[in-house]
């Protein structure tokens, strides 16, 4: 997951981004959400409701929520910094949860290959 271009300085600097998906697709989730919590920015999220099934409802704040963009800047100038922090805190444990899993798999298939590597030396030291 890790971030493609330098946009760390730049979510750090905010500390919210934008992150809206192209399409409202089911399943469909790109690397924007994942940028933005890698760079500790709060992501102001418009994609679709499987997004749930990973993350907490209370995490990032949800666009579609807001009637209006004011609305939305209202409430995001009225955020607590403690609660801006605790959001945060659930979009990076889903980031980290989920970049573990991918660690995980990794080490795993390196394991695997690791033994196909081993089960063809051993049949040629036996030829």
């Amino acid at each position: 997951f890790p971030v493609t271009i330098p946009m760390l300085p730049i979510m750090d600097k905010y500390g919210y981004a934008l992150a809206m998906e192209n399409t409202l697709l089911k399943n469909y989730v790109t690397e924007k959400i994942w940028d933005a919590v890698q760079c500790n920015a709060l992501p102001l999220y418009y994609g679709n409701d499987w997004i749930y099934s990973e993350f907490p409802r209370d995490s990032f704040l949800d666009v579609r929520n807001f009637s209006y963009a004011s609305d939305l800047i209202s409430f995001m100038g009225a955020l607590p910094p403690e609660e801006k922090a605790r959001r945060n805190a659930l979009c990076r444990g889903v980031y980290e949860r989920l970049f573990n899993k991918k660690q995980q798999i990794k080490s795993e298939k390196q394991f695997l290959s690791d033994i196909v590597v081993r089960l063809f030396q051993i049949q040629e030291e036996k030829i």
